[in-house]
């Protein structure tokens, strides 16, 4: 993992590396005024941290359940 924080186009490119799935820079900015992704504004910039996608992506999803 890296401990700089990404811009949009950054994260949709380390998602793409970390989980094999595509997705655009306009999606990833769209999730973080949604707030699905956490993201900081510093002087205009979206900002993220890959901890957070992390937490996101590696969680287990609903679906996965161990009954």
């Amino acid at each position: 993992m890296t401990d700089e924080r990404l811009s949009p186009a950054k994260a949709a490119d380390y998602i793409e590396r970390e989980w094999r799935l595509r997705v655009s820079a306009e999606t990833v900015r769209r999730w973080t005024v949604s707030g699905s992704v956490p993201a900081a504004r510093e002087g205009g910039r979206v900002l993220i941290d890959p901890e957070d996608l992390h937490a996101i992506f590696d969680a287990p999803s609903a679906t996965e359940r161990n009954d």
